[in-house]
């Protein structure tokens, strides 16, 4: 739950202060319970980030994540000795007031730019905004839903904070009335959904299908 939680505050955006947000392409973690447990790999699969564990007692291989908590560690935890610090929810409070004012003002070695200016680099291609946080909570326990194909080509799908639609299928290769077709929600473009196709070399393709448009 504390690895989710995390996970979903770094990809959503905080504040016009905090620029940094987006969902990753690729989460690259150790071998931890938490990081490999079948919940919030479902999670990954469902925002489509690609999961990568590298080998075990090898932790050279996330230098940049070794690098950050030492900055942590010498920069702001040496601070709370002269703080008074009452509850975990202070301390989350005055780590992100020194997380403000570190990535906006202090300059990087290497760039020689501060963190912010140099994110706000990104391109629009490298950028994916979060879908809403109640719907990435969603995604934890979304699991392909059977879905069957009516005589008209169609298949109703329901998303929590979204409603009830009917989505046509009839440009799915192989589609007929009364086929099962598996069907999960496209996180950034709902109320579209995907509907999930196994091609004939075994892999799994997406349809994005979007509601049909009734009056």
């Amino acid at each position: 739950e504390n690895l989710t939680n995390v996970f979903l505050n770094a990809i959503q955006k905080r504040s016009l202060q905090e620029p940094m947000h987006g969902v990753p392409f690729i989460f690259y973690v150790d071998q931890g319970s938490a990081n490999t447990s079948g919940l919030f790999r479902n999670l990954l699969q469902r925002l489509n980030v690609e999961f990568i564990a590298h080998a075990t007692h090898n932790s050279r291989a996330k230098g940049q994540v070794e690098q950050a908590n030492n900055l942590i560690e010498t920069q702001y935890e040496s601070t709370l000795t002269f703080k008074t610090i009452n509850s975990l929810e202070e301390l989350n409070a005055d780590a992100a007031k020194w997380r403000v004012m570190f990535n906006e003002t202090k300059i990087h070695s290497r760039t020689k730019r501060t963190r912010n200016a140099v994110w706000q680099s990104i391109s629009t291609q490298q950028l994916r905004i979060a879908p809403p946080l109640e719907l990435c909570k969603e995604l934890l326990t979304t699991t392909p839903d059977e879905r069957t194909v009516t005589g008209n080509l169609t298949i109703s799908y329901a998303i929590k904070g979204y409603g009830s639609h009917d989505y046509d299928v009839r440009h799915i290769d192989g589609v007929y009335p009364k086929a099962k077709l598996k069907v999960v929600v496209n996180p950034y473009r709902a109320p579209c959904i995907d509907v999930l196709v196994i091609n004939q070399h075994g892999e799994e393709i997406a349809y994005t299908c979007e509601p049909m448009q009734t009056d």
